[in-house]
């Protein structure tokens, strides 16, 4: 049995919502635009436009522009921060294990990232994540640690 997906009040992130970009969004990085299902505890998909803009494409590669896969980690990271932070708190990428990428992603792609909960321990989470296009998958995440962050909030420079 599944847990329906909800729609939560607009000052909250929830499906159909837009995702307010955190620090390596803000410096460069992937940037989820909307969140599509939220299911709380299960799983959750969201979109993710990929701009020509990003200075990633300035040096990663000038001639054939791939984004990054940490990039990539990155956006399934904070899509599972939203569905994890519904509980309170922030969550942070501390493991990623079998991991493939199976495709370039290029400027102009829309991405799809789904990530589903695995196992939820208080203060550690283990989930699964998977990035699609045009319904191939481009990245596949077997396993992601993510564990709640108390401290306060780092910023990239």
């Amino acid at each position: 049995m599944s847990t329906p997906a909800v729609t939560v009040p607009s000052t909250d992130v929830g499906a159909g919502s837009p995702v307010p970009p955190d620090a390596l969004a803000v410096a460069g990085g992937l940037r989820l635009d909307r969140v599509v299902e939220l299911r709380p505890g299960a799983g959750a998909s969201a979109l993710a436009n990929v701009p020509n803009t990003l200075p990633v494409f300035d040096t990663h590669f000038q001639r054939f522009p791939v984004l990054p896969g940490v990039l990539m980690l990155h956006g399934m990271a904070n899509l599972a921060d939203v569905l994890l932070a519904r509980d309170g708190g922030r969550w942070r990428l501390t493991g990623a294990r079998r991991v493939q990428f199976r495709h370039y992603v290029r400027p102009g792609d829309q991405l799809h990232v789904a990530v589903e909960v695995r196992q939820l321990d208080g203060t550690v989470a283990r989930l699964s994540g998977r990035i699609t296009r045009a319904g191939a998958v481009v990245v596949l995440a077997r396993e992601l640690t993510m564990t709640r962050d108390a401290g306060p909030e780092r910023e990239i420079s």
